[in-house]
């Protein structure tokens, strides 16, 4: 297999949980392979010296930004990995703001990792707190991604045929 570049914009936390677990596994599986990986991730305390001497020797290219979770900052989030530099073969964009920010680009193919459905999740789970507009938005932007994305991995088979009906 030919190497290639990739790279993976996430609003996780690369430091911690998650981002610790899945996102760098990935990453470090992908350089292993011979990939040039470029990792964009947004973290809530500056890295410690072990998590970036770890993701050095593993030769992975990681940029990170201080996270913030206000309205605004999401949007200066979005704005950061739009503006990313670099030439890459694919960008995969774990969930759906780091996708919006990769399909704005218009640059490379899109891998879009859409996780899980976090809007509808947050209604189900709490429902007096519904917010209408917030799922709106969402259905919005996954239809405008769905239509310019190379393809999209999930956590599940089981929501394939929904995101297939629902975003054809």
């Amino acid at each position: 297999m030919k190497p290639i570049r990739i790279a993976y914009f996430t609003h996780d936390s690369v430091s911690e949980g998650v981002g610790a677990s899945q996102v760098l596994g990935l990453c470090k599986q992908l350089s292993n392979l011979g990939h040039r990986v470029s990792l964009y991730s947004f973290e809530k305390l500056p890295p410690d010296p072990k998590t970036i001497k770890d993701v050095t020797e593993q030769n992975i290219d990681w940029h990170w930004f201080p996270f913030s979770s206000k309205p605004i900052p999401t949007l200066q989030r979005i704005f950061r990995l739009y503006r990313v530099r670099g030439d890459f073969d694919l960008i995969h964009a774990r969930s759906d703001l780091p996708a919006l920010a990769a399909v704005l680009r218009r640059k490379e193919p899109v891998l879009w990792d859409i996780r899980s459905l976090w809007a509808e999740q947050r209604r189900v789970l709490n429902p007096t707190k519904f917010n209408f507009v917030v799922v709106f938005f969402m259905h919005l932007l996954r239809r405008f991604l769905a239509g310019r994305i190379a393809a999209y991995t999930t956590l599940t088979k089981a929501i394939c045929p929904f995101l297939t009906e629902r975003y054809p």
